[in-house]
């Protein structure tokens, strides 16, 4: 059997509540039934849910100008490049289903805010990093709003919401259930 990487919001020794506002995140490989290796990260991403974006965060690319050219010696003149894209942010026609289905209603949407200049794809690019950087096949939360659902979907990452309870137990039903499903990570 080939391991599945998950990526489970923890809080303490449970899954943990909204993806988007996970405090840690434990990176979990399992094969043949075993969690071979779990290691956690604070992503502190409840806290950086409601910030502006970071510098890091987006591409900026600045105004032309208009005139004569900068000398090459200027550092400050060298030619932008274009901004870079969000990683998985093209569909795929391959992309796998995004895991079980949820019943997600606009209201499951209320009370769900940004800071000015902080919203979903800010937020989601930290994110998208942490699981390219982990290689992460599927995520197990109890709560992923329909925004990140269809980031992890363009990414053709596996997602299993509504996971409560032990948080090991739960990586492991998880890995089960979309094994029985048929539906790759």
């Amino acid at each position: 059997m080939v391991p599945m990487i998950l990526a489970v919001n923890v809080m303490g020794t449970e899954v943990g509540g909204g993806l988007g506002r996970a405090r840690t995140m434990a990176v979990v490989e399992v094969e043949a039934g075993e969690i071979r290796s779990w290691t956690e990260t604070e992503v502190g991403w409840d806290v950086l849910h409601d910030a502006p974006p970071a510098t890091s965060d987006v591409a900026v690319t600045p105004p032309a100008t208009s005139g004569a050219a900068a000398p090459a010696s200027d550092p400050d003149s060298a030619s932008p490049a274009a901004p870079a894209s969000l990683p998985g942010s093209t569909p795929s026609s391959s992309a796998p289903s995004s895991g079980p289905a949820s019943s997600l209603s606009p209201a499951s949407l209320q009370g769900h805010t940004h800071a000015p200049g902080a919203g979903h794809g800010a937020h989601h690019a930290r994110i998208v990093r942490f699981l390219k950087e982990h290689r992460v096949d599927a995520v197990v939360t109890g709560h992923a709003g329909p925004p990140m659902l269809h980031t992890l979907e363009l990414m053709g990452v596996g997602c299993v919401i509504g996971a409560s309870g032990d948080a090991r137990q739960a990586a492991l039903d998880a890995v089960n259930l979309i094994e029985s499903s048929g539906t790759p990570a």
